[in-house]
C-alpha cells in the first residue's frame, strides 16, 4: 500500500503505471503529496522540521464535549 501512495504522489508515474481516472479514462499527472512523519510521538512532517516545502501538520484542540 505504501508504494501505491508514493507512486500516486509523483508528478509522473515511475513504475511504468499510468494513473487513470475511472470516470473519464484520462491520464492523471499526480494525486497530491505523500510523506511520513518523523516518529509516532512527535508526528512532524517536513514543514514542521523547518523545510520550505512539503506537508505541515497543524495541531488543533477539540473542545470538551464534542
Amino acid at each position: 500500500m505504501d508504494n501505491y501512495l508514493h507512486e500516486a504522489a509523483l508528478p509522473e508515474p515511475s513504475l511504468g503505471n499510468r494513473l487513470r481516472s475511472r470516470w473519464r479514462g484520462r491520464a492523471l499527472s499526480s494525486l497530491g503529496v505523500h510523506e511520513h512523519w518523523n516518529n509516532a510521538t512527535d508526528k512532524k512532517y517536513s514543514r514542521n522540521l523547518g523545510k520550505s516545502e512539503g506537508i505541515e501538520l497543524v495541531a488543533r484542540e477539540i473542545p470538551a464535549g464534542r
